[in-house]
């Protein structure tokens, strides 16, 4: 019987473990302030993946173009659309659409419409711009964002297993 009340003890401590403080109230003009900064505090959607295809990554940004260096990309590999991300969000975020996604094949990019890219060598990567636009280039190149082009190349010399070669 002690022992049955540790462990209750210890999956209560566990299961009430604070992330932040959420407001209930989504009409409130200040929705931006519910947000618990993802990347900083929240990622809650890296852990609910049962598939873990929201991975969070790093920066590498000499630019200083990112409010916050640590960044989530979804692969789309991994991802089954179950929707836990979008059910576990403390905004009203959808991760495995929302985020930049890094694509392991062209049967994959073509039947999506994220925002993300293809790696198809060591030189040239296939995009699909926010605004739905798809051309092919190579690293750095001025055609794409400043924000894409960092993350391509931290995912390139910090994570290139996530590329599935």
């Amino acid at each position: 019987m002690i022992l049955q009340d540790i462990v209750l003890r210890l999956l209560t401590a566990i299961s009430t473990k604070r992330r932040g403080i959420l407001s209930d109230d989504k009409l409130d003009p200040d929705e931006d302030r519910r947000c618990l900064s993802c990347g900083t505090i929240c990622e809650v959607c890296t852990e609910v993946c049962p598939n873990r295809a929201n991975i969070a990554v790093s920066l590498s940004d000499e630019l200083g173009i990112f409010r916050d260096r640590h960044q989530i990309i979804h692969i789309d590999g991994m991802c089954n659309e179950c929707g836990n991300c979008t059910v576990f969000c403390p905004h009203d975020g959808s991760p495995y659409l929302d985020k930049v996604t890094l694509f392991w094949s062209e049967e994959d990019f073509q039947d999506s419409d994220n925002t993300g890219f293809l790696k198809l060598n060591e030189r040239l990567f296939r995009i699909r711009s926010s605004s739905g636009e798809v051309f092919d280039v190579e690293p750095g190149s001025s055609r794409i964002s400043s924000e894409m082009n960092a993350l391509i190349k931290t995912v390139s010399e910090k994570y290139s297993y996530l590329y599935m070669e």
